[in-house]
């Protein structure tokens, strides 16, 4: 763990990017918040409320990644433990959900029922094509830009991605990593279907024809992070959080790279 954190904060130094990483116990947590602006909570661990609220009174923001076992719903638990210990932000991840064995699928009704939460709501479209089991996880690769364009067809806020410059020697998910060289084209194709929905299918109408100044209508424009094809402008219903993200990469002593997002507003 510590050689991990001190090659993140060098990539932090050097590169000038923010940091995202797991923590697994609550012995871990205040290591590494000194070095991750994030912290995130495994899928197979996010009903451990010791290690939510142990992350959380960091005062840094939380990622929740949803269990593969649980349905989307109950990640309101999970929320409520990290805004009631003190999370700066909370993002909630999509991640497929247990179906048989050695398969997940994505029930995209999840993005809907977890944006009721009040928080950015993520999709992560590598794990999400994963094949559990075995002595090697195994994936399928070739979906993930299918079910990526679904994610941001349902209005996600974030997409989640492992990437890898040659995903075949890879010492970690090498079968659901995303090649780095076509990782630009992937992301500006998600952008194009986020792009083309009408405001009205994000938010249940128009934001920016609302009259209403305050309470859950009325619109506040917000700029996004530079995208691959340029800025974009989002909107948020006025009082109702918003993350502005921006793009990390990091590698890690494996050699794997991990594409995530920062929170930089307040949940």
């Amino acid at each position: 763990m510590a050689r991990g954190l001190r090659e993140l904060e060098q990539i932090k130094d050097q590169v000038g990017v923010p940091v995202v990483s797991d923590v697994h116990e609550v012995a871990e947590v205040e290591q590494a918040a000194r070095v991750l602006d994030m912290i995130q909570i495994p899928a197979f661990l996010c009903r451990q409320t010791e290690l939510i609220e142990a992350a959380a009174r960091t005062g840094k923001p939380v990622h929740l990644k949803k269990g593969q076992f649980l349905d989307p719903a109950s990640m309101m638990r999970g929320v409520d433990k990290a805004r009631g210990a003190g999370a700066t932000g909370v993002i909630v991840t999509e991640r497929g959900t247990t179906f048989g064995y050695g398969d997940l699928v994505v029930d995209f009704r999840g993005i809907e029922l977890m944006k009721q939460f009040e928080c950015p709501v993520f999709f992560d479209a590598t794990h999400s094509v994963q094949r559990p089991g075995g002595r090697v996880t195994g994936g399928q690769r070739e979906y993930i830009p299918v079910l990526g364009r679904c994610a941001a067809a349902a209005g996600v806020d974030g997409i989640f991605i492992e990437t890898h410059p040659e995903p075949g020697r890879a010492q970690s998910d090498r079968e659901s990593q995303w090649p780095l060289a076509e990782l630009k084209g992937l992301l500006q194709s998600f952008i194009k279907v986020r792009q083309s929905l009408p405001m009205s299918d994000l938010w249940g109408h128009d934001p920016r024809e609302s009259t209403h100044s305050s309470g859950s209508h009325g619109a506040i424009p917000v700029d996004s992070a530079a995208s691959p094809s340029g800025d974009a402008r989002c909107w948020r219903p006025r009082g109702a959080p918003f993350f502005r993200s921006r793009t990390v990469s990091a590698r890690s002593s494996s050699g794997r790279f991990s594409s995530c997002s920062r929170s930089r507003d307040r949940c």
